[in-house]
């Protein structure tokens, strides 16, 4: 992408990126098959999945879930929390190119290592509420002290912009990224916790609107 962006245009970074998903979607037209009829499907899975599909569907409407103080904690955690996410993924590139002059072809390494890190902050942040519950802590409890490490361990990210050391800034956004991604995944979590599956998906469909909601307003914010 950034050979694109240099030779060429933002544009072309765009339609390359979104040229790939078409490639992708050949392969999963190819290899899509429904549970029962795919090779890799055993007779343990088939029967998990039959017996889920058994369910009937329950349709609640959008109106309804608004009415719960549950979806809008959901909701303003997205709100008050994707614009960090935005924020690197948006800025990043502009920070490192006029902060530590980094050419825009060599951007991918830091960003891998970033992005890195935070997947590991992604499972270490379920892991440790798991963890919390496996030994005793009730469900509130766990998550909550989760949350709460998750967002100290973003607060050293503002010492990225005080140092001239590109690999000390690297680590600093990386484990801001991670706590990021590790409160994120208690977060969705979250709404598991206190709704039935048939509801899941639609509450986690509000909260994502609200959240890039506010990650659109915070970006602009920013940039002005």
């Amino acid at each position: 992408m950034a050979y694109f962006l240099e030779n060429f245009s933002w544009h072309w970074a765009f339609i390359i990126a979104n040229s790939l998903g078409f490639v992708w979607l050949i392969f999963w037209w190819k290899m899509y098959e429904s549970p029962n009829t795919h090779p890799k499907v055993n007779v343990t899975e088939l029967a998990l999945i039959e017996t889920e599909s058994d369910e009937k569907p329950i349709k609640i409407p959008f109106k309804q879930l608004l009415k719960y103080r549950q979806t809008w904690a959901f909701a303003f955690g997205k709100f008050f929390t994707d614009p960090a996410w935005f924020l690197y993924l948006i800025w990043l590139p502009t920070f490192f190119k006029e902060e530590h002059h980094i050419d825009m072809k060599l951007m991918i390494f830091p960003m891998i290592i970033i992005y890195s890190i935070s997947a590991f902050g992604s499972i270490g942040g379920g892991a440790l509420s798991s963890y919390l519950l496996k030994i005793g802590w009730n469900l509130p409890s766990a998550r909550k002290l989760t949350f709460l490490l998750c967002s100290l361990l973003a607060v050293p990210a503002y010492f990225a912009s005080t140092t001239t050391n590109l690999w000390i800034a690297i680590p600093i956004i990386g484990f801001a990224t991670a706590a990021h991604a590790g409160f994120s995944a208690n977060l969705f979590t979250l709404v598991s916790d206190t709704f039935p599956k048939h509801a899941v998906a639609s509450v986690v469909g509000i909260g994502g609107m609200v959240g890039a909601c506010g990650g659109v307003i915070i970006s602009a914010i920013s940039g002005i």
